[in-house]
């Protein structure tokens, strides 16, 4: 389980938002940008566009692999 840091979205007082970015949703979970995309192929995590047309995967789906609370989150 990687180490609880700090990321811009986890800013103490910050209003996170229901999604963030696949950089920082790669931080969060100690994997490349590459691993993020892929899982959002796979279906493990939501992928949510942005009106400037940026990809950003939802927070709840991103969040709940980081605590292992998806039973597909690597079984199998």
């Amino acid at each position: 389980r990687p180490a609880e840091r700090a990321t811009p979205s986890m800013s103490p007082g910050a209003d996170p938002g229901p999604t963030m970015t696949q950089v920082e949703a790669a931080e969060l979970l100690g994997v490349s940008v590459r691993t993020i995309r892929r899982m959002v192929i796979d279906g493990r995590l939501e992928r949510t566009p942005s009106p400037t047309g940026l990809e950003r995967v939802s927070r709840a789906s991103v969040l709940g692999i980081y605590r292992g609370e998806r039973a597909d989150s690597g079984a199998g």
